[in-house]
């Protein structure tokens, strides 16, 4: 029997500029045996009733479930909120006995064949590749992180993946973090952890994942081949741009 996979991410008004494309990747993946949940924490209503909207369009014509969620606009901090709604992601996956969490961002569009795919990796943690806008370096950067050698490792000091870290297409293991853009987690491994916001550090819970799940003995893997397309908020990327330039 396929694995049962939970696809879905938290979400705000802010991200409706690429709700579109996330809706047509979602609908274009070859593997079918997916629910979708998406929570929803934004100040207002107006994007939790469109996507409900969306939702129930899924629901008569797909075969799997797609859930929205309305989460509280309880925290003035928005790493707090994001981890909140991906927390109660885990809680359904969990409830549910889905065989995988796949954490895709509303920004973050996969290949097709992207489930089949990481799946056939036979991972516990394992991310597709994609790129992040860095506007103090003016660049982007793949986010997947290693140590360069054990001293590294004991001062903490990552280097992040090169352009030609990429080929030949395979699997990168023992990572010290990937982006949680587009990353495919285990039960057992959701079973053991929880995603959690550190008070006062700039690192996204993606990071704190990470550094939980090495610490649980999991490898924390990429597949390289499956590079997904990151959608940037025209305005920002170009504001940040041309503020460095």
């Amino acid at each position: 029997m396929e694995p049962k996979i939970l696809v879905g991410c938290p979400t705000y008004d802010g991200k409706e500029y690429c709700l579109e494309e996330y809706i047509e990747g979602l609908y274009s993946l070859s593997y079918k045996n997916f629910d979708i949940c998406l929570v929803d924490n934004s100040k207002k209503g107006g994007y939790f009733r469109k996507l409900k909207g969306i939702a129930e369009k899924w629901n008569s014509e797909m075969d799997g479930e797609f859930n929205i969620l309305k989460q509280g606009h309880n925290s003035s901090e928005p790493k707090k909120r994001i981890v909140d709604g991906r927390n109660l992601i885990r809680d359904l996956a969990l409830k549910k006995n889905y065989d995988f969490f796949l954490s895709l961002e509303q920004d973050v569009i996969p290949p097709k064949d992207f489930i089949q795919r990481l799946l056939e990796r036979n991972q516990k943690v394992i991310s597709g590749t994609y790129f992040n806008l860095v506007p103090e370096l003016n660049s982007l950067v793949i986010l997947a992180y290693f140590y360069r050698s054990e001293e590294d490792r004991l001062a903490e000091k990552t280097t992040t993946l090169g352009i030609a870290d990429l080929a030949p297409s395979r699997v990168i293991e023992n990572l010290r973090a990937t982006g949680i853009g587009c990353m495919l987690i285990k039960n057992e491994v959701l079973r053991e952890i929880e995603f959690r916001f550190v008070e006062g550090n700039n690192a996204f819970d993606d990071w704190w994942f990470c550094t939980d799940a090495l610490g649980k003995g999991y490898s924390i893997s990429l597949d390289t081949g499956m590079l997904c397309k990151h959608l940037y908020k025209p305005w920002v990327t170009e504001k940040k741009i041309q503020s460095n330039q």
